[in-house]
């Protein structure tokens, strides 16, 4: 039995200490392999790696290295669709770089004359990208370069129109990695050149450890909504027309519930990170509408640096349209009228009115979230809000009033009645709304109610509200003004837009102006 016992130990230490061994001699080579990311692509096992110095007859030497990041439309065998209007436009650069330590080739004979003598010819291995020959870094040679008995790393330039990339996820998923196969053809120069004197026509042999592909990439742009909307939103305005022109990756799939900023900031986390997984990606660009900034500067704030710190993410610009950095107004009277709905109201006006029927049939979601977007939450928001300081912020804000005459005609706000989806025959009596609310945005810096201390005949508490002007009129896209949309941001422009119409097709060609491209 002691024997037994004493034969099981001895194994698992051989096991043990046998493993150990092997992951601290995890390469052939002195160079140690780059880190992964989402435009470097590492293979370090394939039964094409660390052969052992292989020869023309024991190869060719084949292995793959798989790209998970979506780049764009590709075709049925992987490749990209248009990789010319790709790079022309930023969203890829021309060449990648083939990267890879090889042993062992005799590229340069001339110190070994005798050799040169019996005519054999110099180590010529041929590198082939998923089929076609590839240029060695700064020549037009297509082969391995090195020297006798010693690792040479080398590089080699893949034009991007023969790699193979992925198709974008569907939310939930990850890419499915595309396989590009890398062949290497061994000691060509030789092949006939029987010699007598050696018995055989191979002479060189070589061996790779490990290899890797790099490009550079734009980081795909990441759409997040305002209230009440969705991701066609971005579709709806024309926004995504000008992307899809320019074949910008990006994704308008993030759908938030109308809740409050810190509930969707919180959701943020998740969906950001899922989205970036659908096109193989850890860098992504931000541009967000309305309170969909507010829900983004929350997650910004309080996840993403978790996300940053571990490199699942990683966020290069962020872009708000019209978002209330400062709060509205607007949502000011809606919260006013809510908090006296059990109560009279002693100043009852055509803004009061307005803000009541705007807010006819809200849910308690829809409350709270209004109630983020008032000037006093967003300001004690702002107090406690801190956004990491490696993102390049942006944003633009919004008139109404194109025509600069005071007053909104229907071309001024027609946008907003689309996305209401105010019936057509309602829209002739609209004006009037539209009007007071144009007004109130700008002419008003916070509204407040409270108690009067009387009440009615009936009991009823009386309540007042507080209305606090403001000292020249705001300009404004009829929710948010310029000022309050501009923030601390770089502040790109301001557009004579109204609320739905700021991510429109001009906006869209501002904005991009912004992004980091591949270049």
């Amino acid at each position: 039995m002691k024997n037994i016992l004493r034969c099981i130990i001895f194994c698992f230490l051989f096991v043990f200490f046998s493993t150990k061994i092997v992951l601290s001699q995890t390469h052939t080579s002195p160079f140690e392999p780059p880190e992964k990311s989402d435009t470097i692509f590492v293979v370090d096992d394939s039964s094409g790696l660390d052969t052992g110095c292989t020869f023309r007859s024991g190869g060719p030497l084949v292995f793959e290295i798989e790209v998970s990041r979506f780049v764009g439309a590709i075709n049925s065998n992987g490749t990209l669709q248009d990789p010319d209007t790709l790079t022309e436009n930023g969203i890829i650069s021309e060449t990648a770089t083939l990267t890879l330590p090889v042993f062992d080739v005799d590229y340069d004979i001339s110190d070994r004359p005798s050799l040169i003598e019996l005519g054999v010819n110099p180590e010529r291995d041929v590198i082939k990208f998923n089929g076609v020959e590839i240029k060695r870094a700064g020549t037009t040679e297509a082969f391995l370069i090195g020297k006798n008995n010693t690792w040479i790393l080398n590089e080699f330039e893949v034009p991007i129109e023969i790699i193979k990339f992925p198709e974008k996820a569907s939310l939930g998923n990850t890419t499915a990695p595309a396989k590009n196969i890398i062949t290497i053809e061994i000691d060509q120069e030789n092949i006939g050149n029987y010699i007598p004197e050696f018995g055989t026509s191979e002479f060189w042999c070589t061996a790779v450890d490990w290899a890797a592909l790099s490009f550079q990439a734009m980081p795909p742009i990441v759409l997040i909504h305002g209230n009440s909307s969705n991701g066609e939103f971005w579709v709806r305005r024309g926004f995504t027309q000008i992307l899809n022109e320019e074949k910008i990756p990006y994704d308008n799939t993030i759908n938030l519930p109308t809740t409050t900023v810190v509930s969707n900031g919180a959701t943020l986390k998740n969906v950001i990170l899922a989205v970036a997984r659908t096109m193989g990606v850890q860098n992504i660009q931000i541009i967000a509408h309305s309170k969909g900034g507010l829900d983004a500067r929350e997650f910004l704030a309080s996840y993403y640096s978790t996300l940053e710190k571990n490199k699942e993410l990683k966020i290069h610009t962020f872009i708000t349209l019209s978002t209330p950095h400062k709060g509205s107004v607007g949502a000011d009277y809606i919260r006013a009228v809510q908090l006296t709905s059990e109560f009279k109201l002693e100043n009852e006006n055509e803004r009061t009115d307005l803000a009541e029927f705007l807010s006819d049939g809200y849910t308690q979601d829809e409350f709270n979230a209004n109630y983020n977007l008032t000037t006093s939450w967003v300001r004690q928001f702002n107090n406690q809000n801190c956004l990491p300081i490696n993102i390049k912020y942006y944003s633009v804000g919004a008139d109404a009033d194109i025509n600069n005459n005071g007053s909104l005609e229907r071309n001024e706000y027609e946008e907003m009645l689309d996305e209401a989806e105010v019936p057509g025959w309602k829209r002739p009596f609209a004006n009037g709304k539209m009007n007071t609310m144009y007004s109130a945005i700008g002419g008003f810096s916070s509204v407040t109610v409270r108690d009067t201390g009387n009440t009615t005949f009936f009991g009823t508490p009386i309540w007042e509200m507080v209305e606090t002007p403001t000292i020249t009129f705001l300009e404004n896209d009829m929710m948010v003004t310029v000022g309050s949309a501009k923030y601390s941001f770089n502040f790109i422009i301001q557009f004579s837009k109204n609320h739905a119409s700021v991510a429109d097709q001009e906006v869209a060609r501002e904005v991009k102006k912004r992004l980091i491209y591949a270049r």
